[in-house]
Formats: C-alpha cells, sequence, structure tokens
C-alpha cells in the first residue's frame, strides 16, 4: 500500500492540526513527520509493528497521542528530548506491550497518561518518575499484577514510583460497569 502524499500537497498538511487514522497501516506513513502544525494525532485499528513513537516524538507543536489497537510491538521507548509539549497520551487495547521506558527528558509536560486494557504490563512504565508534570495516571482494566504491586501494604517500590502524581485512578470493568478508585496517599 502507497502510503505516499503529492508534494503539491505537502505544504497544506504542514499546517494540519488533528491527525485521526482509523484503518490499517503495519508502518506510519513517512509524510507524518513533517505535519508540523499538528498538535493532536489519534491512530486507532492500525496494527502497526514498528514503533509509531519514532514518526511521532519530534513533532514540535504535539499536544496528545491517542493509540487504541494501534500497535503490535512488545516495548515502547519515550526518549529524551521527544514529546516536549505534549500533555495528554491515551494508550488502549496494545494487547502485545509488555514494556514501556520513559527516558529522563521525555514527555516534560505531560499532565495526564491514560492506560488501558493492555494485559501484559506487568509494571509501570520504567522512568515514570521522570514525569514530573503527571497530575493524573488513569489505570483501567490493566493485569491485576500490576495493580497488586501498587495496593500492596506499605505501597513498595511501584507506589514510591508514582507518588508525586496527584490523582492515581484504578478502574475495572465489573457487570455493573466501571469501578473506579483512587488510589490512596500515603
Amino acid at each position: 500500500m502507497d502510503h505516499s502524499i503529492p508534494s503539491s500537497s505537502s505544504s497544506s498538511l504542514q499546517s494540519l492540526r488533528m491527525l485521526a487514522l482509523s484503518c490499517r497501516l503495519e508502518k506510519m506513513p513517512q509524510w507524518i513527520t513533517c505535519l508540523q502544525g499538528l498538535v493532536r494525532t489519534y491512530l486507532k485499528w492500525s496494527g502497526l509493528r514498528q514503533d509509531p513513537l519514532e514518526s511521532l516524538q519530534h513533532l514540535p507543536n504535539l499536544v496528545q497521542v491517542t493509540l487504541i489497537q494501534a500497535y503490535q510491538g512488545e516495548g515502547l521507548c519515550f526518549k529524551a528530548g521527544g514529546f516536549q509539549k505534549l500533555k495528554e497520551l491515551y494508550l488502549e487495547e496494545l494487547k502485545e506491550l509488555r514494556w514501556m521506558r520513559v527516558e529522563d527528558g521525555a514527555m516534560p509536560r505531560l499532565q495526564q497518561l491514560n492506560l488501558q486494557g493492555i494485559p501484559l504490563l506487568e509494571e509501570l512504565p520504567l522512568g515514570i518518575q521522570h514525569l514530573r508534570q503527571l497530575q493524573k495516571l488513569d489505570l483501567a482494566d490493566m493485569s491485576s499484577q500490576l495493580i497488586d504491586k501498587l495496593e500492596s501494604e506499605g505501597g513498595g517500590q511501584d507506589y514510591q514510583q508514582i507518588a508525586h502524581i496527584h490523582q492515581v485512578i484504578i478502574s475495572r470493568w465489573t457487570d455493573e460497569g466501571w469501578n473506579e478508585r483512587l488510589l490512596s496517599r500515603k
């Protein structure tokens, strides 16, 4: 499948502020790196096998990223210097994701992180303590191993990594709907 855009269209794409793609891609289109005005991006059902962060991390105005069933890889690494203006990150239904890493200097303005339906992620993102501006962490339908570590008596090391976050919400889907609770502060 050809994901190229005619060069005559590329200049008008530079002013594009929102991009929503709900389709199978397998790899990120190369032209995405040219979207310098992009503020929000929403990728769903993409089936990406390559890490989508490589194409998105240096877009200078990106404030919100949503990935829903968009990536089939085992890991995501948010590299130092990447996503400098990002404030909201939503990662949902990434069924193969086993690990996440946040390098110091990545996403320095991130305020909200939502992780939902990532069953193989059994630990908090390595380096989550580097997200000093993070105000809200929402964990919905995550592995019981991850949640148990956060709720263990005394908090443990996992809790210490998120102690700076003002609001940590743990949600599980039950027969009655979403059961949400605020993780108590120690």
